[in-house]
């Protein structure tokens, strides 16, 4: 996972995909976000969204709570994104471009 972070934070967003791949055990909340974003960023819109589709469901399922609509506010934000405002602010436009919002709506 820290390395799909630090892929993500370095705007490597093929490598962070391939490295959040290989993550099976972790927080699959965060995973599915941060592949949201990712994919968000490289244009594939498509799956993107059904990453975004994947948070809410798992927002339900894991934290048993609707997530609001800013990722900063999510519970253990503070421990998956750096303290970087830049990278914070490139996974939060990434999940707005995967159409997040949409789905808290």
């Amino acid at each position: 996972m820290c390395v799909g972070i630090a892929e993500f934070g370095a705007r490597h967003y093929e490598s962070a995909i391939r490295a959040f791949g290989e993550v099976t055990t972790y927080n699959t909340l965060w995973r599915s976000a941060y592949l949201a974003a990712c994919f968000a960023h490289l244009g594939r819109g498509e799956q993107a969204r059904a990453k975004a589709r994947e948070v809410i469901e798992l927002s339900r399922t894991e934290m048993s709570l609707p997530l609001g609509s800013d990722p900063i506010q999510w519970h253990g934000a503070s421990y998956l994104l750096c303290q970087n405002p830049e990278i914070i602010e490139d996974f939060c436009e990434g999940l707005r471009k995967a159409g997040l919002q949409e789905f808290l709506d």
